[in-house]
């Protein structure tokens, strides 16, 4: 169903629109792909500028295109500080915004991302209710499996199937948040209400090129996309714990987890073998006995 361009944008950050208003029909920031009544999005990568494609853009029939500059086209134009930016937001609301209609749980980290979204995908459906998981092994919900593309795909795909997930009674969507996108900014126009950080450890440098960047990446998790009112956990034994937790909006609720420092969640006890791990846990709820014959050693 066609949506006004002036809706589309309307409360985008710094969006100016230049030339007629026209009905959309979607939004693309591949070039290759635009049908009539699209909008193509201009998204400067790496190392090609979707602004170099503008006008393949506009000769396929695009009704608008989203640029950092005007461009010297016969075109609607909206004017943006960050195609980037702008991408995420413009297909969340183009396919409906369907991640608002589930609770979006996003887990940051160097290492364990993957365990934690398959033990809180586990917790939830003991608990009634029907989660759904995007991270590096596979996506899953609804009972089907199918192998991930990306950790964290980009917007098009990801709304896509958010979208999927939504129409199939996914209640939960536990989901890999990869510094690189973030730093892409491939999560614009989701509103997580959980953010949860396990650690940080030396990795990814050929994209963030130092330490300091690849924590600032890791940190808009908490910073840019955690509701006001939602939860930021953090591992408060990596150092990174509690930078993660400052940048949660004032708002929100904090979760401190750790082995050894009094924290909200904090292990009390613990036991290791090849029978798994048992511990018992203290929580702002009290103490939880837990046990897994699948995990074992001190990270678990």
């Amino acid at each position: 169903m066609a949506v006004l361009l002036s809706e589309l944008i309307r409360d985008l950050d710094g969006a100016t629109l230049r030339g007629p208003d026209v009905p959309v029909r979607g939004v693309t920031d591949d070039s290759r792909g635009v049908g009539a009544g699209d909008v193509f999005v201009a998204v400067r990568g790496l190392t090609v500028d979707g602004h170099a494609f503008a006008r393949a853009a506009v000769e396929r029939g695009a009704a608008a295109i989203v640029v950092e500059a005007e461009q010297p086209l016969d075109a609607t134009q909206v004017i943006v500080p960050s195609g980037a930016r702008a991408l995420g937001p413009l297909v969340a609301r183009a396919a409906g915004e369907p991640a608002a209609r589930m609770r979006m749980i996003g887990v940051t980290g160097t290492n364990g991302k993957t365990t934690t979204t398959y033990v809180v995908e586990s917790i939830l459906a003991a608990a009634g209710r029907s989660p759904g998981v995007i991270g590096t092994v596979s996506f899953r919900f609804g009972g089907a499996t199918a192998p991930s593309t990306f950790t964290t795909p980009a917007p098009r795909e990801l709304h896509a199937l958010f979208s999927d997930m939504a129409a199939a009674g996914t209640t939960e969507v536990v989901m890999e948040t990869s510094s690189a996108a973030l730093e892409m900014e491939r999560l614009g126009g989701v509103s997580f209400r959980v953010a949860a950080f396990s650690n940080l450890t030396q990795d990814h440098l050929e994209v963030h090129g130092t330490m300091e960047r690849y924590l600032e990446a890791k940190a808009r998790l908490f910073g840019d996309l955690l509701a006001g009112d939602g939860v930021a956990v953090a591992n408060i034994d990596d150092p990174a714990g509690e930078t993660m937790l400052a940048r949660a909006p004032a708002g929100a609720r904090r979760l401190r987890v750790s082995l050894h420092r009094d924290a909200e969640i904090r292990v009390v006890r613990a036991d290791s073998s090849v029978r798994g791990v048992r511990a018992t846990i203290a929580t702002p709820r009290g103490e939880l006995e837990v046990a897994s014959a699948a995990l074992y050693g001190e990270y678990n």
